[in-house]
């Protein structure tokens, strides 16, 4: 006889059209490879690696999954190494996965829509701006470089 390893999760949407939360519940035939995908790209950023993934790990996934989507949680972990690597803006803490998926400072500030996210893209933007000579294009005068 086969054991069934269906199990169930949920986390919380918020439907704007009509104002309120709902949960939505993911039914997976093996969690595990929700667990072993997060864990993996979390060893990939090579930041912090984690060398087993525990149950205490687990157990912060599976609370994570109850407020974020997989891809948005795989999302948030690889905005946190663009953030980390970047040598235009300073970051340095080097979160574990545990602390990154259950701190209140972690994973929500490198969603797309967090404050270290978006702090991160400005400064991107701007230093790309002024490393392509977007901001002095005005001030360039073609003519003084021609010898006519």
């Amino acid at each position: 006889m086969e054991e069934d390893n269906t199990t169930m999760v949920f986390h919380f949407n918020y439907d704007l059209k009509y104002h309120y939360y709902y949960k939505e519940y993911i039914y997976n035939n093996n969690i595990n490879n929700i667990y072993i995908n997060i864990f993996n790209t979390w060893n990939s950023i090579n930041i912090n690696k984690e060398k087993v993934l525990r149950d205490c790990t687990k157990r912060v996934i599976y609370k994570a999954l109850e407020i974020y989507k997989e891809e948005e949680i795989i999302k948030s972990i690889k905005n946190y190494k663009k953030v980390y690597i970047s040598q235009n803006h300073y970051y340095s803490y080097r979160w574990t996965l545990i602390n990154f998926l259950s701190k209140p400072n972690g994973i929500s500030r490198f969603m797309d829509n967090g404050d270290m996210w978006l702090e991160y893209k400005s400064i991107i933007e701007s230093s790309n701006d002024e490393f392509m000579g977007v901001n002095e294009l005005d001030d360039f005068d073609i003519e003084s470089y021609i010898d006519i």
